[in-house]
């Protein structure tokens, strides 16, 4: 179970590898409340280098049987697709809740720009998350950094109604990572990948430019 690796060496790997079908995914107003009934919360910022692994369908194979295949063998790694995303893990009573936002969608950032005004509000529960910046390739973890408080992800920040939140992060120095894009070539070049926080910003990770 996934709740083994809650600790201060988290082994990000094993969390990734988990099925979903052994996790419980909840809406952006249930992880609060949830997260601030455990004392074992985790947000991962996931970055994707952009190799992913795409499923084949098998001989004599339909696409029903293809999709309930995949659906019955997903795990959290599986959100590499999304190129980047915040996940937030939760455990309450040995059941494992999560939820999931990228800005592949209005409904996600939306719920990305509500978890961090939520949690930035709640010192208490701030301090009770986690946080591992990953990245991914092929779905295997082959970088992280761990922070031990919580951090979110600076991406579609003051979208969806939420235009006061940038502000508010402003004043609160809160720690984010952030993906920048080379200046020369955003599709093709460079992508560099950093976290900033009050002592300072330094890069996790370089994507390598597309070739």
């Amino acid at each position: 179970m996934i709740e083994k690796y809650f600790n201060n060496k988290l082994d990000i790997q094993k969390i990734l590898n988990t099925k979903t079908e052994k996790l419980n995914p909840v809406s952006s107003q249930e992880i609060i409340k949830l997260m601030k009934k455990s004392k074992k919360n985790l947000t991962i910022h996931l970055y994707s280098t952009g190799e992913i692994i795409i499923p084949k369908r098998r001989k004599g194979e339909s696409l029903t049987e293809l999709y309930q295949r995949k659906i019955n063998k997903e795990t959290l790694s599986a959100y590499e697709k999304d190129i980047m995303s915040q996940i937030y893990i939760t455990q309450k009573n040995n059941h494992i809740y999560y939820n999931t936002t990228n800005p592949g969608s209005s409904g996600k950032r939306r719920d990305h720009n509500y978890l961090i005004e939520m949690i930035l509000k709640d010192n208490e529960l701030r301090n009770k998350i986690k946080t591992s910046i990953t990245i991914i390739k092929r779905k295997k973890a082959i970088k992280t950094k761990y922070f031990e408080k919580y951090s979110y992800m600076d991406f579609c920040i003051g979208m969806q109604g939420y235009s006061y939140l940038r502000g508010l992060l402003e004043k609160s120095n809160l720690p984010y990572s952030r993906l920048e894009y080379s200046k020369e070539n955003p599709l093709l070049g460079k992508r560099k990948i950093f976290f900033n926080s009050k002592e300072k910003k330094e890069i996790i990770y370089t994507i390598p430019k597309i070739k």
